[in-house]
Parts: structure tokens; sequence; C-alpha cells
């Protein structure tokens, strides 16, 4: 059973730091290695807007060959509904991990963790729209268990919404601000992909956990991973509890191959 822990504290235990590792790992055995990846930012590129990303056609394809290799034991965690998962995933058969946690697809199933007070959701959500009535460019999308606010095509207006959201949660017990790469989330405190990763690894026993994520909101991945034996990969550069960073998208997407292709644990660059 895998460590339980509290991600967020465990992680203020210790700072994050810059990434130790611009190496890539060596390529783990597949049939003991469980292998959880974030989508946005690193499976696929960012983009201004959470509905104009590009996805590599052979996407689907890495992810099923990694699944079978790891007999299952392989999922997506993103903070993105678990439709907008299926839809740009559709050939894509295994586990899938929605708004954090609160989505899950397993083996066909689906499964909504109930972590939020409805009622409460319901009032944010109406002073959210309120807000951002008066925020041009500001975009906001609602989730089934959260609000989130996007600031790419404002970066200008994130300080006073983050001011915003902080003050209607502040002396709120249960509901928390999560912080992404231009963004901002109103969720429930329960929620996380730690916890996610937590339970998925209830069922896979004796697998070594390795985490591949690019922002904040994966922290908790990466946190999980190191607890029980496992590392973290981070996409891109800054402070983080990933054991090892990695330069690009498409620098995943050829490691992830190889993988798959060479069972010798042969790096591929990491440019």
């Amino acid at each position: 059973m895998p460590n339980q822990v509290n991600y967020y504290e465990m992680i203020g235990f210790q700072s994050a730091t810059p990434c130790p590792s611009s190496d890539l790992p060596e390529t783990p055995d597949l049939s003991h290695t469980a292998i959880f990846l974030d989508f946005d930012g690193t499976l696929t590129e960012i983009a201004p807007r959470p509905d104009e990303i590009s996805i590599d056609p052979a996407l689907p394809r890495i992810l099923n060959d990694l699944a079978r290799a790891t007999d299952g034991a392989l999922a997506v965690v993103s903070g993105r509904r678990l439709a907008d998962l299926e839809h740009y995933l559709p050939g894509f058969r295994g586990v899938l991990v929605g708004c954090h946690g609160a989505e899950r697809r397993i083996g066909g199933t689906y499964e909504r963790i109930d972590e939020c007070d409805c009622e409460t959701l319901e009032g944010f959500r109406d002073v959210v729209r309120a807000w951002v009535r008066h925020k041009e460019k500001v975009l906001l999308e609602e989730k089934p268990a959260s609000v989130v606010l996007h600031f790419r095509q404002a970066p200008e207006a994130m300080t006073e919404g983050e001011h915003f959201l902080n003050s209607l949660v502040e002396g709120l017990d249960g509901w928390t601000v999560h912080h992404a790469k231009m963004a901002l989330e109103l969720i429930p405190s329960r929620v996380s992909k730690g916890g996610a990763v937590t339970e998925l690894l209830s069922h896979m026993p004796d697998r070594t956990p390795i985490a591949i994520g690019d922002d904040t909101t994966d922290e908790t991945m990466f946190a999980v991973a190191t607890q029980n034996g496992g590392y973290g990969i981070r996409v891109g550069d800054g402070d983080t509890h990933a054991k090892h960073c990695i330069a690009s998208v498409e620098t995943l997407r050829r490691m992830l191959e190889s993988w798959v292709r060479d069972p010798r644990g042969v790096k591929c660059p990491n440019a």
C-alpha cells in the first residue's frame, strides 16, 4: 500500500530547488513501473486557449504502447475535464484522470469523486462569473468540481485574480487556490493529482512510480512518486521536487518512444 502523505505539507517541508539533473533517466523496467503523465505542457504544447491545442497524431499510439508494456500501469492525470481528455485522445484505451482526480475512467468504468460542497461551488461560480465580465481577455472555465481563470491572454490581471480568489476561500475550510501556468483554479483542497496517484498506486502493487509533468499542480505527483520509491520528471525549467528535468514536449515524446523501443536503457539526447 503506498504511503499516505499530506502532499502540500510534505512539499512545504523542503523547499523546491532547481532541477538536480538534466540527464534523462535510463529506460526503466516497464514490467515493474507505473507511469503517471500530465497532459497540457507535457504530452502537448500549451496553447493561448485550452481549446486551441494541437495533438501529435502518434500520441495515442505511444500511450497505448506504454500501457501494454506496463500491463496497464499507466495513467494520464490532468486538470482537464475527463470529457476533454477523451476528445483529444480518442484512440487511447488506458486510464484517464480528469479534474485533478475528481473524475476517472478506469477499465471503461467512469467514476466521479464527490469531494466538494456543490452549493458552495455554485456560489463561487456566480461570483467569479460576475468578476470575469469586467476583465477583458480573462477566460473562465467551469469544471465539475472547480472554477478556473486563465490569464494567458491577460497576464496583467493575474495578480488581481489571485487576490480575488484568495479572498473567496479565506477562512473557509475545504477549499484552496491551485496555481498553474498562467491559470488559477478554485478547487476542493482534498482534490489533487498526488491524491489521485496515491489511489491508483494502491491497485498497482510492486510498481516503481514515475510521475511526469510541467507545472506546480504536478508537484504533488512528484512527491508521491518519490515517497513510494520512484521519481518525478519535470518538462521545462524552474524549481521543482522532480529528480530529472527534460527540455521539451518533443524530447519527452522521443524519450517515451525509446522506453518502448529500446529495452536496454539507452538514453536519448535531452534537447
